[in-house]
């Protein structure tokens, strides 16, 4: 009987210093982004290049706890977003990865969520100006513990950004080139043949001319005065296709690849077989 007093009390001692507060000692949650400078491969470059932003975010998301019951969670996301000289997002908050961590166990759990992600964006250089790129990431940590008689609990966040503008400036080929080039242009292309014409002196603008395209086989005539919309905004480029049918496809975007869902005329694009 002396012998299980004992071993009752040797237990109880043991669940008291479970108990205790002093157990729950060391529990902590840490959280910390730190972007790295972002890279790129030309910081001038001319209109109709190619150049390749990349950085780095370092984050730190971790948590431990001790506790008859413990619990903890970390987590931790990075992204990147790239805008044009319009201020027109390129690449809008886009997702590098994500990490999240959870554990809950007897006496003692830990998470960790903690990444470097890393990223890189190539990116069509098409208009003059400054191009912004932004990079950041957010992180979390906490921990919760339960004993017998009281509960704790701890948490940490951080979130942080960092950007780098490059100017781009007109392509260099002659002084009548490079000052055309940044006006707004007008590509019409058919099955056969596609040709350019420079729309207005200004940004916006309607057509100052009369436009007649033909290729042999379809003529395309877009009156004085027009204003072109395709999905609703103005674009520097645009691209009006004329199929084989005699259709009219609007184009927009760095290289055309974007096919726009509607098209608003101020006055109609007037398209006759002639072949």
């Amino acid at each position: 009987m002396k012998k299980l007093w004992i071993a009752f009390a040797i237990a109880m001692a043991a669940l008291m210093i479970i108990a205790s507060p002093a157990f729950a000692w060391g529990s902590d949650a840490d959280a910390d982004v730190d972007c790295s400078d972002i890279d790129v491969t030309n910081d001038s470059p001319q209109v109709g290049t190619i150049i390749t932003f990349s950085g780095n975010v370092d984050i730190t998301a971790e948590a431990h706890t001790c506790g008859l019951i413990s619990k903890t969670k970390a987590y931790s996301e990075a992204w990147y977003t790239i805008t044009d000289p319009n201020g027109n997002p390129i690449y809008d908050h886009v997702i590098i990865g994500s990490l999240s961590d959870e554990d809950c166990w007897f006496l003692y759990s830990s998470s960790d969520a903690s990444k470097v992600y890393i990223w890189s964006q190539d990116v069509y250089i098409d208009l003059v100006g400054d191009y912004v790129a932004e990079h950041g990431g957010e992180a979390y940590a906490e921990y919760k513990y339960w004993n017998l008689f009281w509960r704790g609990c701890g948490s940490d966040s951080d979130s942080y950004s960092a950007q780098r503008t490059v100017t781009a400036y007109p392509a260099h080929t002659n002084a009548s080139l490079s000052t055309s080039r940044t006006r707004p242009i007008l590509t019409i292309q058919s099955p056969a043949d596609s040709e350019l014409f420079f729309t207005s002196d200004g940004w916006g603008d309607p057509t100052t001319d009369v436009i007649v395209y033909t290729d042999g086989t379809w003529q395309v005539e877009i009156a004085d005065g027009t204003i072109i919309q395709l999905d609703g905004e103005w674009h520097r480029k645009t691209w009006i296709e004329i199929d084989n049918q005699g259709n009219v496809i609007g184009r927009y975007g760095s290289d055309g690849h974007i096919i726009a869902e509607e098209i608003a005329l101020s006055n109609p694009i007037t398209v006759t077989k002639v072949g």
